[in-house]
């Protein structure tokens, strides 16, 4: 099941080989193998996520992630999309 996630301290020690296994299972995904054929739970990992746990959330993300440096309000969000649309619009009025 691929996903973007960003890549906190849960997502590094994965990499490093560190697993969290449950010790108890909530049943959420069939998919799931369950025990210790999988190196954390999603289940207690975004419960931790929800909670603000940085260390031990998994927090998804979409493909411009990537991107953020700050956090911004809606409205400046909105008018920089607007401002790059208008923009774009009249750029290829132009051409």
């Amino acid at each position: 099941m691929p996903a973007r996630a960003v890549y906190t301290p849960l997502l590094q020690s994965l990499d490093n080989g560190k697993n969290f296994f449950a010790k108890k299972c909530n049943g959420c995904l069939k998919a799931c193998p369950k025990g210790d054929k999988i190196p954390y739970c999603i289940s207690r990992a975004l419960i931790a996520a929800v909670e603000g746990n940085k260390e031990e959330g998994l927090f998804f993300c979409g493909e411009n992630a990537f991107r953020i440096n700050k956090i911004t309000t809606v409205k400046d969000l909105i008018d920089e999309l607007l401002t790059d649309y208008q923009s774009s619009m009249l750029s290829s009025h132009l051409a």
